[in-house]
């Protein structure tokens, strides 16, 4: 089987992922990786990675809740995150 490259189409996107999401501008994606920050205090320029439990996981639902309405059928989230939050994750997931 041989692939036609010129169908292939990919995109890294950089910044606030909601941003785009909200746009409603990104759909049928196949294959989304999330490594979102994992609330350990570290200064990053444009997320307060010290906000409460509860903020965070409620922001790492709406941004997964928002991936899985745009990936396509079949399609993949790969998702990076500390071993002690797998049961959290998986909850959210």
């Amino acid at each position: 089987m041989q692939i036609d490259k010129s169908a292939i189409h990919w995109e890294v996107l950089e910044g606030d992922c909601l941003e785009y999401l909200n746009q409603g501008a990104i759909s049928n994606i196949h294959l989304t990786f999330v490594d979102p920050p994992f609330r350990q205090g570290k200064d990053y320029r444009f997320f307060d990675d010290s906000q409460p439990n509860d903020k965070y996981w409620t922001w790492l639902e709406e941004v997964l809740s928002r991936v899985y309405g745009i990936t396509a059928e079949g399609g993949v989230i790969y998702f990076m995150q500390r071993e002690k939050n797998a049961e959290q994750v998986l909850k959210i997931l």
